[in-house]
């Protein structure tokens, strides 16, 4: 999960992506905000499942990062799969700026920057964020419940 600089008229933003289903895990949000991402970007071509959008929210706040997902509107189908909108920009304490529905459309959201930037360090900001326990993801002396052999004999579960 790299982690980029853009440069904006309000000044460099750090901003990192994710896609699909890696928003189903807090680990991934989790360590583009270690590696410093601001503004998190997830594209997607897939239909939402009503537990995506919340779950989205959910990485904004673990992450302390604003997140924006933007997804095809209805009636777009791609392969075989109906997709369903559901595009949307959290910020990090969980806030909705934008639900954009199922309806096609231009949506549009502002991000104020130096409001993100606060909120990071802040008591709350800080809490939410443990990046010095994250090496504990890593611990290959956790639990061997949670360690499998892939399909190439190795242990996984070991190291992300």
């Amino acid at each position: 999960f790299p982690v980029s600089e853009l440069d904006t008229a309000a000044g460099p933003v750090r901003v990192g992506m994710f896609i699909c289903y890696d928003q189903s895990f807090p680990e991934a949000a989790r360590m583009l905000t270690v590696r410093g991402a601001e503004i998190i970007l997830k594209p997607t071509a897939c239909y939402s499942w009503p537990v995506d959008v919340p779950r989205l929210a959910a990485r904004a706040v673990e992450s302390a990062a604003a997140i924006f997902m933007a997804n095809y509107a209805a009636p777009t189908v791609f392969l075989t799969q109906q997709m369903n909108g559901q595009s949307v920009h959290f910020t990090p304490d969980g806030v909705t700026r934008l639900h954009a529905g199922k309806d096609p459309g231009a949506y549009t959201s502002e991000l104020d920057l130096g409001a993100l930037r606060a909120f990071r360090v802040s008591a709350e900001g800080r809490r939410l964020r443990t990046p010095h326990m994250s090496w504990r993801l890593c611990d290959p002396t956790r639990n061997p419940d949670f360690q499998r052999q892939n399909a190439y004999n190795r242990i996984s579960g070991s190291g992300i």
